[in-house]
């Protein structure tokens, strides 16, 4: 297994490749995601993944947000391109919430899940990588 990648702060994210596999995205407390936000979170994906399919774990800080252009482009075909799965950790009622709504009306085009802890989210998307390597 390719070894963990060095962390990479974005301003408001933090992004890094881990052994298990996953994207990790930390978000960090207070911050509201935009659009260029997103987008750079895709340039870096890209830098670390190439075409790999790949799977994601996002873990929203404290009070983290997202504006609602950005939700909209998080939730499109571009945002999860190559994207096998991805797991939202939100442990606050606000950023819950969110990411409820997220997924309940933004549709995103992969399987999107939302736990309370990190634990759960990389069990879950452990789970479905292995469905999906099995019907390969």
């Amino acid at each position: 297994m390719e070894n963990s990648a060095p962390d990479i702060d974005l301003g408001k994210t933090i992004v890094k490749r881990k052994e298990n596999g996953h994207l990790y995205i930390w978000i960090k407390d207070g911050q509201e995601l935009e659009v260029e936000d997103i987008k750079a979170l895709i340039e870096v994906k890209n830098q670390l993944f190439g075409d790999e399919p790949h799977t994601t774990v996002f873990i929203a800080g404290v009070n983290s947000s997202i504006s609602n252009e950005a939700r909209v482009f998080a939730a499109s075909e571009e945002a999860y391109e190559g994207a096998i799965a991805k797991s939202i950790v939100a442990n606050c009622l606000s950023t819950r919430l969110m990411g409820n709504f997220f997924i309940r009306f933004n549709n995103p085009p992969a399987p999107t899940k939302l736990f309370a802890s990190e634990e759960e989210a990389v069990q879950w998307l452990n789970q479905v990588r292995n469905r999906l390597s099995h019907l390969n």
